[in-house]
């Protein structure tokens, strides 16, 4: 949607900078006529709808390597400006527990634009209670490492696999291009941060095949996480096996959103 809160170019002629209302910041798309997160505030949008509704810190808690073969897991469709990453990454870190990243992008912002974000400015005042300060000391080495590993890469990069181990033992893995692509591995994977845009502007991304896989990429249990609630959205979710909930959507942004549950 079209908005009136402040913004100002990137190095990207499509792609404006967007301050959001929690005081972090998004990015504006003019081609598509959509921002990247919630005008209400990027921040607080993916702490809400992804981490919080994806139950990451409890579900880190339970994690057990003598009870699990596969690493805890997390594939987000659409990386953007990496918010879901450096926050979903600082709570592992916290607990110290290691964690793969699947971030799924068709293009990845160049350096300038993810540093003209500067997320680390409002987790720094977002996360200023002492129990949460481990959160950002976390999550500014895992942007720092971020940043130093996108600059070695070609600026335009082409589509591909690109796998980084921080040494905070969160492995990101980029893979850049289609994400209707995307296969993954059964019973694989403890989250889905489904954040593309929406089903309007990237149709592809929100079809029956792309949600059977994500189902059977799920462990039992594991949680799909959106911002979108159309009927239509749920409905396919239902058809294919989920379990579908509405919940409360972050203050001052939207109403409902979505999180479907694989069944045990």
């Amino acid at each position: 949607m079209q908005t009136t809160r402040p913004t100002h170019p990137t190095s990207i002629a499509r792609l404006d900078f967007l301050k959001t209302d929690d005081g972090s910041t998004s990015l504006f798309d003019r081609h598509l006529n959509e921002t990247y997160h919630s005008g209400s505030g990027a921040l607080s949008e993916t702490w809400l709808v992804y981490v919080q509704n994806g139950e990451i810190i409890q579900r880190l808690k339970e994690w057990d390597p003598a009870r699990r073969t596969t690493q805890f897991k997390v594939v987000e469709y659409g990386f953007g400006t990496g918010m879901g990453y450096l926050l979903t990454g600082a709570v592992a870190a916290s607990q110290k527990k290691p964690m793969t990243f699947v971030a799924l992008e068709k293009w990845l912002l160049p350096v300038e634009v993810l540093n003209g974000v500067a997320p680390i400015a409002a987790m720094e005042q977002a996360f200023s209670k002492d129990w949460q300060a481990s959160y950002f000391e976390a999550s500014q080495e895992l942007f720092n490492e971020m940043i130093a590993w996108r600059s070695s890469l070609p600026g335009e990069c082409p589509d591909g696999v690109f796998p980084f181990q921080s040494r905070l033992g969160i492995e990101l893995i980029w893979v850049v291009g289609d994400a209707k692509n995307y296969s993954g591995d059964p019973d694989s994977t403890d989250c889905i941060y489904f954040d593309p845009f929406s089903p309007v502007t990237n149709p592809d991304l929100w079809n029956r095949q792309v949600m059977e896989s994500a189902l059977q990429n799920l462990v039992p249990g594991g949680k799909f996480c959106s911002y979108c609630v159309a009927s239509k959205i749920r409905k396919r979710l239902e058809e294919v096996g989920f379990d579908v909930c509405r919940l409360p959507g972050p203050v001052g942004g939207k109403r409902e959103v979505l999180v479907a549950t694989k069944p045990k």
